[in-house]
């Protein structure tokens, strides 16, 4: 089962691109709507969104959708694109606990193990990185960490133990900040943890930080390395090799050492399953 593809688990449609975008906005003046319809004449980034409505939110909102994955240059260019409409017509972001950033990245060719190996090593860092997203985001019942919600990564991982995927359908779990329950719908991983900021502040750097952590995830045989060379490394060393675009801002957060810990203990249960 290791060497299956994510694709070919959960039997799925082919989708080409890496990243997906959802970003949710509750706005006290108005909300932008102004897309250009959507053709294959027209490929401007700002064409690549949709706006839904989203029950969870309050007021005037709404939440902004990618059509489809991109790459990663490619998905920034478009939030920049949105950002700039918001700033034309005026639409004034509010700070709101309920609207946050959500991320997709496509894992359906990588396999099983790699699917696992990204998410050890998301693990020991999603406590630092939820803290980045915003404070509002930590202990969020929107985007719940793993310390927050423990039983779930228990769930997740007796469904690898198993080879059984049900856990991966169970909305349940769906508001964890790394979501699996994406993965039968559309094959992907879904992180919530970061929030919508005013003029879309860090959603480029996130989307950055995301791509570059499965980039690394993709360098690691086996989760034993993981654990390895996370033992092996002063924490700090190993947020820097693993966060540099953002290193300088989340350096001297409390506790990074005990986050850490925390972190790769709540992912034991996948790396002890995988050696």
């Amino acid at each position: 089962m290791n060497d299956l593809t994510v694709r070919e688990i959960f039997s799925l449609n082919k989708t080409d691109g890496l990243v997906g975008v959802e970003i949710e906005v509750e706005s006290n003046n108005g909300v932008y709507r102004g897309f250009p319809p959507t053709s294959p004449q027209i490929t401007t980034p700002l064409s690549m969104w949709r706006a839904e409505v989203d029950n969870s939110l309050r007021g005037n909102s709404v939440e902004y959708v990618l059509r489809k994955p991109l790459d990663t240059g490619q998905a920034i260019e478009a939030v920049e694109h949105l950002r700039k409409a918001f700033k034309e017509q005026g639409t004034q972001v509010d700070d709101s606990f309920r609207a946050g950033v959500h991320i997709h990245l496509n894992f359906q060719e990588k396999t099983f193990q790699q699917l696992v190996l990204f998410s050890c090593l998301y693990y020991s860092l999603e406590e630092v990185l939820t803290e980045w997203c915003g404070s509002d985001r930590v202990g969020n019942h929107f985007c719940l960490r793993a310390i927050d919600a423990p039983g779930s990564v228990y769930e997740i991982s007796k469904s690898i133990k198993s080879k059984s995927f049900m856990n991966f359908h169970n909305d349940e779990y769906r508001y964890a900040a790394l979501n699996f329950t994406s993965l039968p719908k559309y094959g992907s991983l879904e992180f919530r943890a970061m929030s919508t900021k005013p003029d879309l502040k860090d959603v480029d750097k996130w989307i950055r930080v995301l791509s570059y952590l499965m980039e690394q995830s993709l360098k690691i045989n086996d989760t034993y390395t993981v654990l390895e060379q996370f033992s092996m490394v002063d924490y700090d060393n190993w947020l820097r090799q693993h966060l540099p675009h953002i290193y300088d801002e989340i350096k001297d957060q409390k506790d990074l050492k005990m986050k850490g810990l925390r972190g790769i203990r709540l992912a034991q249960d996948f790396i002890l399953e995988q050696i």
